[in-house]
């Protein structure tokens, strides 16, 4: 199941990666469509149910034991990637006013670590 996830997550990286381009370079106006909106949402919603999951999902320490320990996991994903999880899922577009809100949009192609993070745990 783990497999699956991560390939669709990876998908979905590379979806918000190319669109996300595009909109910053080109500014669409469908962007403030219903529809846009509910799929950008969708979207948003998949990188929060990743971050719930990264608490979960055993990791291979430096001797190469799988800890299992949620609190051990909760723990190395804290001091990992979740500082940039969180702020690259945090819809910026919906905070109005500045010039600077859609430029923090950028902050969402960090998620293209994430790829590598998937790659390696799927040729374990």
């Amino acid at each position: 199941l783990l497999f699956w996830w991560d390939s669709f997550v990876m998908l979905v990286v590379i979806y918000n990666c190319i669109t996300l381009s595009y909109f910053i370079g080109f500014n669409p106006d469908f962007t403030s469509h219903g529809a846009y909106i509910l799929f950008d949402n969708l979207i948003n919603l998949i990188y929060v149910i990743d971050i719930i999951q990264s608490f979960i999902t055993t990791y291979l320490d430096e001797n190469g034991d799988e800890i299992t320990s949620y609190k051990l996991i909760a723990i190395q994903y804290l001091k990992g990637r979740f500082f940039i999880d969180v702020v690259s899922t945090i819809p910026w577009n919906y905070f109005g006013g500045s010039d600077i809100l859609p430029v923090l949009g950028l902050l969402k192609l960090t998620r293209l670590g994430r790829i590598s993070i998937i790659i390696s745990r799927l040729s374990i």
